[in-house]
């Protein structure tokens, strides 16, 4: 498990931690949580940039990552940091409490290497 400190103009604004690792296929859970005066800045998207490319470096082949099917912002972060959306998980997450729905993202290392080539791949 890691879990880093988001902070934004000296404030801690937040948290991106990893989690749900399994060392045989070398992947991992990404998620996050920025307050909502600090939605729409681009800080998530820089945080979790940063962090996706840690564990790249690290060794970790898959990183993923799920968000609320309301709350697409979440999503746009996600495929901002070169995640490809892989479908909606029925019932696959908890939100206070309640079992919901959630739309899973992931990125491997290759697809880094192929937007460093300039191939975005499909889609």
């Amino acid at each position: 498990f890691y879990m880093w400190a988001i902070e934004y103009g000296n404030e801690l604004i937040g948290y991106i931690c990893g989690n749900e690792i399994n060392e045989d296929l070398r992947s991992m859970s990404v998620g996050y949580c920025i307050a909502k005066s600090c939605w729409n800045k681009g800080i998530a998207t820089e945080a979790s940039k940063v962090v996706i490319r840690h564990f790249f470096g690290l060794g970790f082949n898959r990183i993923a990552s799920s968000h609320h099917p309301e709350n697409p912002a979440s999503g746009r972060v996600m495929e901002k940091c070169g995640m490809r959306f892989e479908g909606r998980i029925r019932g696959g997450s908890m939100l206070a409490g309640e079992i919901c729905d959630c739309m899973q993202y992931a990125i491997l290392a290759g697809d880094l290497d192929d937007a460093r080539k300039g191939d975005t791949g499909p889609g």
